[in-house]
């Protein structure tokens, strides 16, 4: 439970609070000297307005534990305070329709369940999902350098290796012209509608040496395949 002390927020100490952000509002927008001296009484009257809630108040708890009950209450704070130091944290800092803080745990409840209620029956107004055109039929367009470019400026170097065992590091290399490379090869596998068995042979190989090295061999192959091309 998250103590935010809603028995110093009096009626007092409230307008005395709202006094000191007006004047210190007032004050950023025209910085003059009686701004300023406004602002510091208020913020002087603000801090006595709050130190005698927390006065009141704790002669209040005093006076209480001086009573047969006052055994029961210790242990009740101690609990209050036991709660505060958990990880799980509750907050009852609500307000109802027309601002007010509310300080019963019944009606912090009903003012949820209310809230609840509305936003799960109501329908909240929203722009409309854009439609995109149907694809189906028509021709698909081939894949551009250009395209394959910035798809390789946003692997990050570094990162751990997808299913064909590259590192980002080896595509975005300047000794060779890898989009130009990729873009072939998609437009080869959308042309031909089928994967390559590049990838499948990968999957098969055992992790360790062997794997990297029969993937390595793979993609001098296709290098090599492209260079002669």
């Amino acid at each position: 439970m998250i103590d935010r002390q809603t028995w110093l927020w009096t009626d007092e100490v409230k307008e005395k609070v709202r006094a000191k952000k007006r004047l210190y509002n007032a004050f950023l927008c025209n910085k003059t000297a009686d701004n300023w001296s406004a602002y510091r009484e208020a913020r002087g009257a603000a801090k006595r307005a709050v130190a005698i809630a927390k006065a009141a108040h704790y002669d209040e708890v005093n006076r209480r534990l001086e009573t047969r009950d006052g055994e029961r209450l210790i242990y009740r704070l101690a609990r209050t305070r036991h709660r505060q130091s958990e990880d799980v944290e509750k907050f009852h800092g609500v307000t109802d329709d027309h601002g007010q803080l509310l300080m019963d745990t019944k009606k912090v409840m009903e003012r949820w369940r209310d809230y609840f209620e509305k936003i799960s029956t109501e329908e909240s107004l929203h722009p409309p999902f854009p439609h995109a055109e149907p694809i189906v039929g028509r021709p698909i367009l081939p894949i551009s350098a250009e395209e394959v470019v910035l798809a390789l400026r946003k692997m990050k170097p570094g990162k751990a290796t997808g299913p064909d065992d590259v590192a980002a590091e080896l595509w975005k290399s300047r000794h060779w012209n890898s989009a130009n490379w990729l873009a072939r090869f998609f437009n080869q596998i959308i042309a031909e509608r089928k994967m390559p068995q590049i990838g499948s042979q990968a999957r098969r190989f055992r992790s360790g040496r062997r794997r990297v090295v029969q993937r390595t061999v793979l993609l001098i192959d296709q290098f090599i395949c492209f260079l002669t091309s």
